[in-house]
């Protein structure tokens, strides 16, 4: 992604002022949800409002960016479309899964559109 913006160094400062167990550890990525502007600031108000509580990003997303894959305890700058920060989030579970195989469960937890798997 692009150089943070400001508020990405100011969140993750305030962050470990309020949690100085990450006192030694690195600025985490940041990054947006979705590929649009309208979508990406909805996903982002959704997790400050802890409705957005899980996502589902595609194995073929990592491969073809050459990127690992997050693990439980990995931390996250999540930012609107014009890289304000807007929240930190830890990975607490992860699970990979077929999308025939997401359950009810992980819909309502994405927290997006009706909640279901319906679309």
């Amino acid at each position: 992604m692009n150089l943070p913006n400001h508020t990405v160094l100011e969140i993750w400062k305030s962050f470990v002022q309020q949690h100085p167990k990450y006192a030694n550890t690195p600025k985490p990525p940041h990054f947006y949800f979705c590929d649009n502007k309208q979508d990406a600031n909805l996903c982002a108000e959704l997790v400050v409002q802890n409705i957005k509580q899980a996502t589902a990003p595609s194995v073929w997303w990592y491969e073809h960016y050459n990127e690992s894959m997050p693990k439980v305890g990995d931390l996250f700058i999540i930012t609107d479309w014009h890289g304000t920060a807007k929240a930190i989030i830890e990975i607490t579970k992860m699970k990979l899964a077929r999308f025939k195989d997401v359950t009810e469960a992980f819909a309502y937890a994405e927290g997006e559109g009706d909640k279901s798997l319906t679309f």
